[in-house]
This record gives structure tokens, C-alpha cells and sequence, in this order.
């Protein structure tokens, strides 16, 4: 923590921004590259040519791999350390592998016609198909049983864990199907690219299909299949577009030129994540549909998968490698009225009040991240800073008792100052935060007590809201609408406000864990649309990309919506008071 005298606070006035209207909620997209670190493992493989393929994670927490043309199957541990172990038939050609209910991986063998299966150990165990068929992909079921496609027959074939085998028909002209994923609707989906649909098959063997149109002039390809954490089937289809198919049937086309040839699967951010057949990159792709490019690889991607860690594992067809990719952290942090500080997920700590013995004079009632860092603020404007949030002075620094308590802080985008506000809206400039002026300074007194203040990502100014839900734009923060200005009243006091992902938009969260959104910010869901919250909220965190957003009770849990995580809850020593990025 780092303490210090700051220059007095600077002093301009502006105009209240103009009333908006309440705008089209959208969802953006992370910055390319922002949020992954790929790690590269190469292969002890000396020709280059032997590619490994499919990739899935093991009962055993390592991920399990299968190889064209060599006659192993593969593991490796989180910390990069590969193993090799024989395949029986020579010359089998592993295709797609899976793990299994019974704790051991499942692989087809493309060319010897058979379906694999290897224990954690590395015994494995070969089940030749009664009529061939070359086996592709291959999926866990919803009965526990595996079930894989047939490349050269019109089949959908089923193994159960003690290796009997049964096929289905799925009469129709053309190649086979190609990949196989079990859907939220408990039956299992599957790509048939001949036909350009996808079909749904229950495990008592009934066929439906969903035709996959064109876009445009063009024939959809479908390849590639992933249950979504939306629910709905991802694919990624040869005619340059990724395809969400609900289990209704519903289907909905998103472009992406680097779709064509590529592998999908969900993430652990609540995102689907792919490999392109075409460029040598990684993609990301939200449920509403929003693709970025988080990393560039040195070959053509393979197989993916999620693994350990908020890490995801893919393979590298060549030059032969099996490559991690690190996620950000997702998480958010609070802060309880005595300054203790909680991590709520992965984010790092930088320390607190009660880890260094403080006791603070007065209640904490705020907290603001920067970049490696974060500030407290309290009640009567004293703050405290740690990590690498710099301190640029505080209230009681300067000899100056607000007129109303202090109920939040908030730190410029750079991290080089920060604002505090009090309950009468007055506003309090440190270090390069800019002051543009204040509801004291314009004459005003708001309906209801100001209760949070919020900055742009531009760093151009900043909003307050009332308890009412009012909002108050200055500088060059935009403003686009309010609670009275639509003649709601909230069921509880308005508790805080997070601006989105572009700054042309916020959400406003109440006490009951109501939100309302306004200008580009998504309605997600709230408390009282999901059946409520069974203790006060005090703020609401949006994810880095803006598709989710976590609710933060005063009882130190959390409510997600959106891509945003399921979080673990932690027992604070005080209530929580505010919430933080």
C-alpha cells in the first residue's frame, strides 16, 4: 500500500450532457490477441509429417491424443510432458477421441475399422466394427455409452464401455457422417456435410435432420460440432460461416472466412473457441456471435479441446505439436466495509487493510482496479492503494470533510488518477483525472443520494447515478437514458453503474439485483428474472468482452449472466460494499 500528499483537487465547470434515448442493446468483441498466451510443446516425433489429430482431456486431468499415420496414441501432462503408447494394428490411423464414462479414452481407427480404447495407464483395447464403415469421430453419450460416425457408410455407430457395438442407419445419399457431439437435449447431433444438414439422432435410434441453408448462392459444408454453453449446436461450415442450430431447429449463420476445415469446442469462458482450417489462428466466437483472432499459430490448427487450468489444448497438424493456450482470468474482486479484499475467481490479490493490521476510521466503501492493481476508498474520502494503482491524495489528505459521505471511486482507464463522489454528487479530482464538473456545481440536488460513479473506456469523462436511477453524464461521457426518464421506478434503490464494453452504453443494477440496460449495453438477465437474489446486491461486473456481466451480493456471492462464469462465494468479514473488474 502506498500513501502519500497529492496536488488540491483541479476545479473546472461543463454542461450537463443533453437527454438521449434508451438504444439497441449489441454485444462487443475482446481486442484480438488480448487475452491468451499459447505455450508451444513439440512433438519427440522425427518425422515432421506424422501428425497428431484429435485432442480431448482424460479422467487423469491430462490431455490424450490421437496420431495420422503412427501407431500410437499420445498424452500429455498440463506441464508438457509427452507419453507414447503402441497401437496393436499397424497402420490404424486414429481419428477422433474422446473420454469416456467409464474413465478410459475412446479413439477410432480410420483404417483398421475398429474403435480403441485406452485406460489411463496406456493399456489399450481394440473392438473391430462388424462391416467396416471407417470410423471418424466419436462423442460421450447421454446413456454412457460412446458413439461415433462412419465415414464410408450411412451409419452412426454406438460401443458401450464393455465394447458391444451396434450401428443406425441414416439412409441418404453420399459420404458418411462426419463429427458427433451429445446436445443439451440429451440426443446426439451430427454433421452430414453431403447433404448440408445437420442430423439428431435419440439413443433409441430416431433420425430428424435440420437443413443448414446457403449463404447467399453458396451450399453449406458442415463439419465440425460442439455443444454450446448457450445450449444450441456450434459448427463450422466449409462455406466460410460458423452455424448456431438450436436443438429446436433453429438455425443462425455467422461469417468467418477462417471457418472452412476447422475444429470448435466450447471454452471455459462461456465462449466457443476454434481452429482454423485455413489461416494458421485461433478464434474466439460468443454466443450472440461476436469472432475475434486471439492468436496466430506456427501451423495448421487441429483438434481442440478445454482443458485444465481455464486453459484450452489444441494440436498443430504440422510441424507436430500439441500447444496450451492460456485464458485471462475471470473473476471479479470485492471489497468488505473493513478493506478486506476478496478474489472472487482467478484474479491476483494485491493485498488489503485487514492484511496489513489496518482498521480504517471510517467504513470502505468502494473499490477500483487498474492494471495490475487496485484502490479503496471510504466514507470520508481517505484512500488506499495497492499493487501498482498509484495513490494521488485522499480527502482527509487535503483537510477536507465532504459534505456527503462518500459512496464510490473510480480510476481513469490510464490509472493515472482517480474521482471520488459523494452521496450529494459532489466530485473529487486526483492526480490526471479530470474534473468535469459536479451536481453541487451545477446547482443540483439530486431526487435520490448519488450512489456510484463511473468512467468511460475512453477516459473522457464520467456518469453518477441516484439511488432513482438518474444518471448524470459529464465530459465526454455519453448519455443514454435514465430510469425517471422512462418513468420507471426501480423496486430498490439503484446501487451502481458499469459502463460497456465501447462506452456508448451502461448497465444500472439495483439492490435487488435489477438491471436495466441503456445504449449498446446487452440485457443479460437479472435477480428478479431468475428468481432472485437471496442477499443485497452492491454492484455489477461486466466480463472482459461485455457478453456477461456477475451480479456482487453484500453476502459475498455472486449471481453470473451471459458468458460470464459460475463463481465460488467466499465468507467475507464484514458485508461487501462495492465490486470491481
Amino acid at each position: 500500500m502506498r500513501t502519500g500528499r497529492a496536488a488540491l483537487v483541479r476545479v473546472t465547470l461543463v454542461t450537463l450532457v443533453c437527454l438521449g434515448a434508451l438504444g439497441t442493446a449489441i454485444v462487443g468483441a475482446r481486442p484480438a490477441g488480448a487475452s491468451v498466451v499459447v505455450t508451444r510443446h513439440t512433438l519427440p516425433v522425427p518425422d515432421q509429417s506424422v501428425q497428431p489429430n484429435a485432442i480431448a482431456r482424460g479422467s487423469d486431468g491430462n490431455l490424450w491424443f490421437t496420431y495420422s499415420y503412427r501407431q500410437d496414441v499420445g498424452r500429455i501432462t498440463p506441464a508438457g510432458v509427452v507419453t507414447d503408447f503402441p497401437i496393436p494394428t499397424f497402420n490404424a490411423d486414429s481419428g477422433g477421441i474422446a473420454a469416456g464414462s467409464d474413465g478410459a479414452l475412446w479413439f477410432t481407427e480410420f483404417q483398421a475399422n475398429k474403435i480403441a480404447r485406452v485406460t489411463t495407464s496406456g493399456v489399450v483395447t481394440e473392438y473391430p466394427l462388424p462391416s467396416g464403415g471407417a470410423p471418424q469421430f466419436i462423442t460421450s453419450g447421454p446413456d454412457g455409452a460412446l458413439w461415433f460416425t462412419e465415414a464410408s457408410a450411412r451409419r452412426i455407430g454406438r460401443i458401450s464401455t464393455s465394447g458391444v457395438i451396434s450401428e443406425f442407419a441414416i439412409p441418404a445419399s453420399g459420404r458418411g457422417a462426419e463429427d458427433i457431439a451429445t446436445g443439451s437435449d440429451g440426443a446426439l447431433w451430427f454433421t452430414d456435410p453431403a447433404n448440408s444438414r445437420l442430423g439428431r439422432l435419440t439413443t433409441g435410434g430416431t433420425v430428424t435432420y435440420v437443413p443448414v441453408p446457403g449463404r447467399g448462392s453458396g451450399v453449406s459444408t458442415p463439419g465440425r460440432i460442439a455443444d454450446g454453453p448457450d445450449g444450441a449446436l456450434w459448427v463450422t461450415d466449409d462455406q466460410s460461416t460458423v452455424d448456431r442450430v438450436t436443438t429446436a431447429g433453429v438455425v443462425t449463420l455467422f461469417s468467418d472466412p477462417a471457418a472452412f476445415g476447422g475444429n470448435i469446442t466450447a471454452g471455459p469462458d462461456g465462449a466457443l473457441w476454434l481452429t482454423s482450417g485455413g489461416p494458421n489462428v485461433v478464434q474466439r466466437i460468443t454466443t450472440a456471435g461476436a469472432i475475434t483472432t486471439e492468436a496466430t499459430l506456427t501451423g495448421q490448427g487441429g483438434g481442440i479441446t478445454t482443458g485444465p487450468g481455464n486453459t484450452l489444448w489444441l494440436t498443430i497438424l504440422n510441424p507436430g505439436e500439441v500447444d496450451s493456450i492460456q485464458l485471462a482470468a475471470q473473476g471479479f474482486r470485492t471489497t468488505g466495509t473493513d478493506g478486506n479484499v476478496y478474489n472472487i475467481g482467478s484474479d491476483t490479490s494485491y493485498g488489503s487493510l485487514t492484511g496489513l493490521g489496518i482498521t480504517p476510521s471510517h467504513p470502505v466503501v468502494g473499490i477500483s482496479s487498474v492494471s495490475g492493481g487496485y484502490g479503496l476508498a471510504s466514507s470520508e474520502g481517505g484512500v488506499f492503494s495497492f499493487g501498482s494503482a498509484g495513490y494521488f491524495g485522499s480527502l482527509p489528505g487535503l483537510g477536507v470533510t465532504p459534505a456527503r459521505p462518500i459512496v464510490g471511486v473510480g480510476y481513469t482507464p490510464s490509472g493515472t488518477g482517480y474521482r471520488l463522489v459523494g452521496a450529494d454528487g459532489g466530485v473529487y479530482a486526483f492526480g490526471a483525472a479530470g474534473y468535469s464538473g459536479s451536481l453541487p456545481g451545477l446547482g443540483i440536488t439530486p431526487a435520490r443520494p448519488v450512489s456510484g460513479v463511473a468512467t468511460p473506456p475512453s477516459g473522457n469523462g464520467y456518469w453518477l447515478v441516484g439511488a432513482d436511477g438518474g444518471v448524470y453524464a459529464f465530459g465526454g461521457a455519453g448519455y443514454f437514458g435514465s430510469l425517471p426518464s422512462l418513468g420507471i421506478t426501480p423496486a430498490q434503490p439503484i446501487v451502481g453503474i458499469t459502463p460497456s464494453l465501447t462506452g456508448n452504453g451502461y448497465w444500472l443494477v439495483g439492490a435487488d439485483g435489477g438491471v436495466y440496460a441503456f445504449g449498446d449495453a446487452g440485457y443479460l438477465g437479472s435477480a428478479p428474472a431468475s428468481g432472485g437474489s437471496p442477499n443485497p446486491v452492491v454492484g455489477l461486473v461486466a466480463t472482459p468482452d461485455g457478453g456477461g456481466y456477475w451480479l456482487a451480493t453484500t453476502a459475498g456471492g455472486s449471481l453470473n449472466f451471459g458468458d460470464a462464469s459460475s463463481l465460488a462465494a467466499v465468507a467475507p468479514t464484514t458485508k461487501v460494499s462495492g465490486a470491481t473488474s
